[in-house]
């Protein structure tokens, strides 16, 4: 966790994609404002990323548990974190079951850049890292 808060600097724009706590995929624009890691619950770690989105004023707080998955990029970027990829006439249907990490690998896939981070996400899936090749994870799950 301490990995993934010493890539952010405090003033630099990121975007983020991420499973929500439903298990569905959510991203959004943020200014990376500050953090700490801390422990929380029966977790010895937990890290909170404190950011103002675009257009508003108010400090808002997030925080992550070791089981969370997470992908951040540096500046705005636009990953595809569309859960519905299936129109069948009547109703939508969903790509994925819920909490599946394919979400955040077709988001990954989905943007040119190369993201900075890279957490909880296996990395035997990840391809078209400006390379083609595969993504090196570390053991902890931050990006190398």
């Amino acid at each position: 966790m301490k990995e993934v808060l010493n890539k952010l600097e405090e003033g630099k724009q990121y975007t983020i994609a991420l499973i929500n706590d439903f298990g569905f995929p959510s991203g959004f624009n943020f200014t990376f404002c500050g953090g700490e890691v801390k422990p929380y619950a029966q977790y010895k770690e937990s890290l909170i990323l404190w950011f103002k989105k675009p257009r508003q004023r108010n400090k808002r707080g997030l925080r992550f548990l070791p089981c969370k998955s997470f992908v951040i990029w540096e500046g705005f970027e636009k990953p595809d974190t569309e859960m519905f990829k299936e129109n069948t006439g009547d109703c939508l249907k969903a790509s994925y079951f819920g909490f599946d990490r394919q979400y955040l690998i077709d988001a990954i896939n989905s943007v040119e850049k190369k993201p900075i981070i890279i957490f909880n996400v296996e990395d035997h899936k990840l391809t078209n890292l400006n390379t083609g090749k595969c993504a090196e994870i570390l053991n902890q799950g931050a990006y190398a």
